[in-house]
């Protein structure tokens, strides 16, 4: 499930994501957090010290380039291969 958190700064958006992370991790369920490249390390950092060594396991944190990537080796697209210019 997608889920939008809006709000201005300061209003409490991180702590209710990591709060509903933790509580899926809690009941069994992995998550998947995309963040951009530049916090990925970052953000998966963050959720080993928020859900620490047992639970950070259900956690998959994807930069968008990442998660691209996975869905191509998931779906064979990365077996495509662009066209030269030479083949047009």
């Amino acid at each position: 499930m997608l889920q939008f958190i809006l709000g201005r700064a300061g209003t409490g958006k991180t702590t209710a994501v990591w709060q509903a992370i933790r509580e899926r991790a809690a009941a069994g369920k992995r998550s998947l957090l995309l963040v951009p490249e530049q916090f990925a390390s970052t953000a998966d950092l963050t959720g080993y010290l928020q859900l620490g060594d047992e639970l950070h396991s259900l956690l998959k944190v994807c930069s968008f380039r990442t998660l691209t990537g996975m869905l191509e080796d998931a779906f064979g697209g990365g077996a495509l291969l662009d066209i030269s210019d030479a083949g047009r």
